[in-house]
């Protein structure tokens, strides 16, 4: 091992990347009230929630990736809580939906009978107003109560009435302390090296956890370093700091020191950034009939199609990784788009499947392969045949898009049809019992019944539409995909390639132009990681080769 040299306090940038708002004049308590979460009370009552997974239990249920939406109920959404006996209530917590239905502002009805006829207290809260937005909010002074009544008194800037939360939680006050020796310090890597000024780089976030209703004026400092001030509030502060990029382990240190004294001290080891390459899968999902009759469905795969090649031939000249390519998903308006296609547009077609650029699947639909009998999962690959003598390519990689699980019969009606490689997204959340928890971003050899074929298996931990949520590559934070290799780190994922799936703007959509420009951009920046416009079957390979 070997400490952070004396050069780094040169070359590292410190800066807060998150921050609460500051009073004007900053204040120097001399005792720090702690909030601690109260436990979750019950519901007596809400507005009628929004049909589907919107039930108001998911708001306390501790699972910020669940979310209660009113029926369209906009400034009438409420929700009555009991805490089953009075309790001591100094602040309030709501972290809002993934989703522009956004709350704008809010009141706290705080007493001692249901009906909260004769009120304790009351509070207005303003909030975040943004998509997954926090709000935190301490009440003047705590209020004994064992009733809270909170209302939506003003809506986000789309107006949209199924405003609701992803989370509420309530806190109480402990007795306060001389100094806020409960802070929390974590030091996190960031899968990353930028260039910056022509030297690689990679960014360390330092999270601060303050959980006192009074703010602290505290040093942050870290080895080989200049000490930065920051201003501690309620939650978590996020602090940037940014270092040469080793490829060898280095040691980091940091500690918090508030009226001179250190009230909380880490340090970790720091290992090299991983060489993380991810291989977008750009298609759009062929969903026939789900989004617009069968015919329409048809012809606006032939007009993507045509985007497609328009793209393709646009970024011809681009680099390695940056110049699109397209995959077919399924084969069903592939085969319709070549029998009405003109002689012209044929030829353009051919020419970019044979450059690789162009890639088709080989299955003719997203069919629930558990309800095909034998026959029908081997003729699910007539027309990839058939398109592969026609064309003089091989068609050897599959994809599968918005099912929830697939028969064992597909994997010898797969291997002999010449099929290698096959990509699974699911769809997701009640709809796949636990298919992504069991396999999702684990890849195997799919084993046939037999034991005489396999097949190169890969279940998208994302599932096909994770940039339906996400939004076109152009809206989405680099952290967002920071957040993702993190995840996959620390749960021992072994490979430093990953694919993801590539489809947006919903079921059926459309090539996304600005994608290659995007990508040309994010690998002029990022050393690591970098990101390659793909096709199922070149990144299968690549995987299997080096695998």
């Amino acid at each position: 091992m070997k400490t952070l040299p004396q050069t780094l306090a040169l070359l590292a940038v410190v800066s807060l990347a998150t921050t609460l708002a500051a009073s004007a004049e900053p204040a120097s308590p001399t005792q720090f009230t702690p909030l601690v979460p109260l436990p979750s009370p019950k519901i007596l009552d809400s507005a009628v929630a929004h049909p589907g997974s919107f039930g108001v239990e998911r708001i306390v249920d501790g699972l910020p990736a669940t979310e209660y939406s009113s029926n369209g109920k906009g400034v009438d959404t409420f929700i009555t809580f009991d805490f089953g006996r009075p309790v001591k209530i100094a602040a309030f917590y709501h972290l809002d939906r993934r989703d522009p239905a956004t709350v704008a502002e809010s009141r706290l009805t705080l007493g001692d009978t249901p009906d909260l006829a004769n009120p304790r207290g009351t509070a207005t809260v303003r909030h975040a107003n943004v998509r997954s937005g926090v709000t935190f909010s301490p009440l003047a002074a705590p209020v004994t109560a064992r009733y809270v009544k909170w209302q939506v008194t003003a809506l986000g800037p789309k107006k949209y009435g199924t405003v609701g939360g992803a989370e509420i939680r309530f806190y109480t006050a402990a007795e306060s302390e001389p100094a806020p020796t409960k802070d929390t310090l974590e030091l996190i890597s960031q899968p990353a090296v930028v260039l910056q000024e022509g030297k690689p780089v990679r960014t360390i976030l330092v999270k601060i956890e303050h959980p006192y209703a009074e703010p602290a004026d505290a040093m942050l400092e870290m080895s080989g370093l200049p000490p930065k001030a920051v201003r501690l509030a309620f939650g978590t502060q996020t602090v940037e700091v940014t270092l040469p990029a080793a490829e060898s382990d280095t040691n980091l240190s940091a500690a918090i020191r508030w009226d001179g004294k250190p009230i909380v001290e880490r340090s970790m080891v720091l290992k090299p950034v991983r060489h993380w390459t991810i291989h977008l899968h750009s298609h759009s999902h062929v969903d026939i009939g789900y989004t617009n009759v069968q015919t329409e469905i048809e012809r606006l795969h032939w007009r993507y199609t045509d985007e497609a090649l328009d793209i393709i031939e646009r970024t011809a000249d681009y680099p390695p990784g940056a110049q699109f390519k397209w995959n077919s998903e399924v084969l069903w308006a592939i085969d319709s788009y070549l029998k009405q296609a003109t002689p012209e547009k044929r030829q353009r077609f051919a020419r970019a499947v044979k450059s690789g650029r162009l890639h088709l699947d080989a299955m003719y639909g997203n069919e629930l392969t558990g309800l095909c009998r034998p026959e029908e999962l081997f003729r699910l690959f007539d027309c990839a045949r058939r398109l592969s003598r026609e064309f003089g390519v091989t068609i050897d990689a599959a994809m599968i898009s918005d099912v929830p699980g697939w028969t064992w019969g597909i994997v010898p009606a797969l291997a002999h049809s010449g099929v290698k490689y096959f990509s699974c997204g699911t769809n997701h959340i009640h709809r796949i019992g636990n298919t992504i928890e069991a396999w999702g971003d684990r890849p195997f050899y799919w084993v046939s019944p037999s034991g005489q074929e396999k097949v190169l298996c890969w279940v998208h931990g994302k599932g096909y539409s994770w940039f339906h949520l996400q939004g076109r590559f152009e809206k989405v934070a680099p952290q967002t995909v920071f957040d993702y290799l993190a995840q996959l780190e620390s749960s021992g994922y072994a490979y430093d390639m990953l694919p993801i799936r590539y489809s947006i703007d919903g079921d059926n959509g459309p090539p996304d132009p600005k994608l290659p420009d995007l990508i040309k951009a994010w690998n002029e920046k990022y050393v690591w990681p970098k990101i390659v416009i793909a096709t199922t079957r070149e990144t299968f390979g690549e995987f299997e080769r080096r695998f």
